[in-house]
């Protein structure tokens, strides 16, 4: 796939430009150590405007992948290409952030980009958070506990989502509408949606459309950008800044 160097130059800048941006934004400058004395760099799990979404070339040229298609049907390769994200936005090295996706269940995507779309390796981020976000609503839920809906429930119909379910196009105006307002919302209403498609509780599909569990304008926690926000889907209490995680939900 032919690009022009000065555009490529130029594409790349300005994407290097925004991820720097986005850390001064909230105070990321070196790596740290979790509560539990895990050592870890900072990441930006919590993704602020700027830094969520793909450049424009490179979301033509990644979208239009088979890979890109079957990784946004599948929840550990949604959570790879967040991963991504986040590492992309925390100043590490971005061949590393690269390694990371190529190694794991977001391969294909990475090998694809690798070989079609090498501009983009390492610069800026793969999916936005609303193609996530639109992605997981839309997955088939996995089988129903007794007595719960029945299969072929995704989350959009468990919970009734403000749009029509199964339209794509809804979801995605509904979400990018938010993501004007507030991409860190978004961010906590598709960590819901995932622990549903995970299978864990389709009752977090409820917390992926309302605002009870992910209000809007929580402002960005400077000491721990790397952890989840009061509100947002967690798996162990370690996920937490508060080290308190119920429910799957931070506390």
């Amino acid at each position: 796939m032919s690009r022009l160097p000065n555009t490529l130059a130029l594409v790349g800048a300005l994407a290097t430009f925004a991820l720097v941006g986005c850390n001064a934004v909230l105070g990321i400058d070196e790596a740290h150590s979790r509560d539990d004395g895990t050592p870890r760099s900072t990441t930006q799990l919590i993704p602020v405007p700027g830094c969520e979404t793909p450049t424009t070339d490179c979301a033509s040229c990644v979208s239009g992948s088979v890979a890109f298609a079957d990784c946004l049907k599948d929840h550990a390769c949604r959570k790879a290409l967040d991963g991504y994200r986040a590492c992309l936005g925390s100043k590490c090295d971005a061949g590393a952030c690269f390694d990371t996706l190529l190694a794991g269940p977001g391969s294909l995507v990475a090998d694809f980009v690798r070989g079609e779309c090498a501009e983009c390796e390492g610069v800026t981020p793969l999916a936005s958070m609303c193609d996530l976000y639109c992605a997981c609503m839309e997955q088939i839920l996995p089988p129903p506990t007794a007595g719960a809906l029945p299969d072929g429930a995704t989350c959009e119909t468990a919970a009734v989502a403000p749009w029509e379910a199964g339209q794509l196009a809804q979801c995605k105006a509904a979400c990018d509408e938010l993501a004007k307002r507030d991409v860190a919302s978004v961010n906590c209403r598709w960590g819901h949606c995932e622990l549903a498609a995970n299978g864990e509780n389709r009752g977090h599909c409820g917390h992926a459309i309302d605002s009870s569990i992910c209000p809007e304008a929580v402002k960005p926690n400077a000491s721990c950008t790397d952890r989840s926000l009061p509100g947002w889907a967690c798996d162990r209490s370690q996920d937490c800044c508060s080290n308190h995680c119920t429910g799957n939900i931070c506390k």
